[in-house]
């Protein structure tokens, strides 16, 4: 009688495949293309923001000694916008200048008045309003200077943080190359998605995976489908040598089909688990082969894509030098009971309501949790997590819950 395989708890999984991941290397890449990328240096101002003082309203640049009351009137000297590059601009006691927002601000002046509370006649501009010192000006490096630390090493950068990066004086951006992933479908049951073939199923999850690696950053590199022969599983597997990851999806467990860690033993890769105490997902494979890692997936599309937000999810962060903390964690009231839970930490596919009145979240597991009802996981927009032996739980109880698009 075959003994049973030991089944790793998703903790143990985790922690195996993170151990011995390291940073991918530095690329120099035009900030245009680098949302989504991580930092692999602090990021330090090149310049301050703004470069000099400047005007914060239209109005006109006043020295505020000038304009002690209200109904002083100055004379009136000139004019400066954004972008003039009167850098030589001054006035003197007794003078004012019409500035607009952005302007650089002419030398003795500290303080702006705005058009609202001005009169112009001719070369004289009479004040409704006393000035004080600093008012609507924007100071030389009022927002950062140069030389302050603004970004930090495995940062993802997102939009505002490109247009904070060109504001400090940064055309490029130094971050990790991208992780390169090969996307393999396994199963003679499977066809390219296209192909109208009613014997077959269109494999959905290669779509799937690809967008899901894309969203995450990665080069995704998608080989096709192998069918069920070891020697066709081992030529695509050939394909992945300059990946970082292989992820294959079908013929994990352990029928007379599933051939994936045949084919993986049989390329040279050293298989480290294959069993999780994970629902979905119980036949999980992990395997390494000099530099390129292995992560064996179910074939059923739910277990396919919940191992990969709670598995290779982190996985890949850590390669591109990022947290590897995964998808947003809260609580939430239950909105029907649960039965206790078995020996497997199960992933529920739910859904998630805030009630302003209760001030929490409500979570409504769905009560079909088939690994194999992708439109499911499509209403989902969140986890409920059930841990190992969990107790049965009443209507509005708390458990946690993962939130997915985070």
């Amino acid at each position: 009688m075959k003994q049973a395989r030991k089944l790793l708890s998703v903790e143990d999984a985790l922690e195996q495949m993170l151990e011995g991941i390291n940073p991918l290397p530095s690329t120099s890449i035009p900030l245009v293309q680098a949302r989504g990328r991580v930092l692999c240096e602090n990021a330090r101002a090149r310049r301050s923001h703004p470069a000099f003082d400047v005007s914060a309203m239209d109005g006109y640049a006043v020295r505020s000694g000038d304009v002690a009351q209200a109904g002083a009137s100055l004379s009136l000297v000139g004019s400066i916008a954004a972008g003039d590059e009167q850098t030589g601009a001054a006035i003197q006691a007794g003078e004012t200048m019409r500035i607009f927002t952005g302007a650089r601000l002419p030398r003795g002046a500290d303080a702006i008045l705005i058009q609202e509370n001005a009169r112009q006649d001719g070369n004289r501009v009479t004040f409704s309003q006393a000035a004080q010192t600093g008012r609507y000006v924007r100071r030389k490096g009022g927002d950062f200077a140069e030389g302050d630390n603004l970004l930090n090493t495995g940062h993802r950068l997102r939009e505002r943080d490109l247009a904070l990066l060109a504001a400090m004086g940064y055309v490029h951006a130094d971050v990790h190359r991208k992780p390169r992933v090969a996307v393999l479908a396994l199963g003679n049951e499977l066809a390219p998605v296209g192909e109208n073939n009613e014997n077959k199923l269109p494999s959905s999850n290669s779509i799937g995976m690809v967008a899901f690696l894309e969203k995450l950053d990665c080069d995704a590199l998608d080989i096709g489908i192998a069918p069920d022969n070891v020697d066709a599983i081992r030529k695509a597997i050939d394909k992945t040598e300059d990946c970082d990851f292989l992820v294959t999806m079908g013929g994990a467990s352990v029928g007379e089909h599933d051939l994936t860690r045949s084919a993986l033993e049989a390329s040279g890769f050293d298989i480290r688990f294959h069993g999780v105490a994970v629902r979905p997902g119980k036949p999980l494979l992990f395997a390494m082969r000099e530099g390129t890692r292995a992560l064996g997936l179910p074939g059923n599309p739910v277990s396919t894509m919940v191992c990969a937000e709670i598995f290779l999810r982190p996985a890949l962060a850590k390669m591109q030098g990022a947290s590897v903390d995964g998808l947003s964690r809260i609580r939430a009231r239950l909105t029907r009971p649960l039965p206790a839970n078995d020996e497997r930490q199960e992933y529920m596919r739910a859904q998630l309501a805030w009630d302003a009145g209760e001030q929490a979240y409500f979570i409504t597991p769905f009560e079909s949790q088939d690994s194999a009802r992708l439109a499911m996981l499509a209403r989902a927009d969140a986890f409920a997590v059930r841990p190992p032996f969990d107790k049965a739980l009443d209507k509005g109880e708390s458990i946690d819950a993962l939130l997915l698009d985070s």
